[in-house]
């Protein structure tokens, strides 16, 4: 498999950078949890312009690590959480750039949608699910982008980690899902099959 130069420009035009308050902005929102658990995860990202696309993503401490896969190009990219720099690494050289509040955008469900929009999305809470046996909150986002109306949502668990998250308007469709996470710490609490969490069965003695 090959490395594409430029990949950071190329990761851009498929998922966008995660740059918050950028853009269009948030307005009347709730907040979104962000990561706070360390994992190792994998997953896929189709896109209208695209097609599918698999893709590696892992945090540890200070640093998220993203590797995504668009046709025979390989775009790796580390990020310094504390948001100093990110590292792209093209065909075997790392490069090490200042950040400019850049983050993993794969771990920022809305910021593709940001980016995109005319002016402030509104986000709101929208129920509970699960996904992967683990659950997740539901948001969803709405703006428009170039005047057409602009739609977005996610799953994110309680620990910051978005499952699935998507992205519909005129001109563009995106959909992330996560298909395989382990976590280094304790996972959250796995969901049975009624969409209950499995609780601890407690008795007095």
């Amino acid at each position: 498999m090959r490395k594409r130069r430029f990949g950071a420009g190329l990761i851009g035009a498929v998922i966008g950078w995660g740059i918050a308050g950028l853009d269009g902005g948030f307005a009347e929102t709730v907040d979104v949890p962000t990561p706070q658990a360390d994992f190792v995860a994998s997953g896929t990202v189709t896109s209208s312009r695209f097609g599918t696309m698999p893709f590696d993503l892992s945090r540890s401490d200070h640093r998220v690590h993203q590797v995504l896969v668009v046709a025979n190009d390989r775009i790796e990219m580390i990020f310094d959480r504390h948001g100093e720099w990110v590292a792209v690494i093209d065909f075997g050289k790392t490069s090490v750039l200042p950040s400019g509040g850049a983050t993993a955008s794969l771990l920022h469900p809305f910021s593709r949608a940001e980016r995109i929009a005319d002016g402030p999305l509104r986000i709101e809470r929208d129920g509970v699910d699960s996904h992967l046996g683990l659950p997740c909150e539901r948001y969803r986002a709405f703006g428009t982008s170039n005047g057409a109306p602009l739609r977005a949502t996610a799953c994110v668990t309680a620990e910051g980690i978005p499952l699935i998250s998507a992205i519909s308007s005129a001109e563009l469709t995106l959909r992330m899902q996560i298909t395989d996470i382990e976590f280094s710490a304790p996972a959250p609490a796995v969901v049975d099959h009624r969409g209950g969490p499995l609780q601890d069965d407690v008795t007095g003695g």
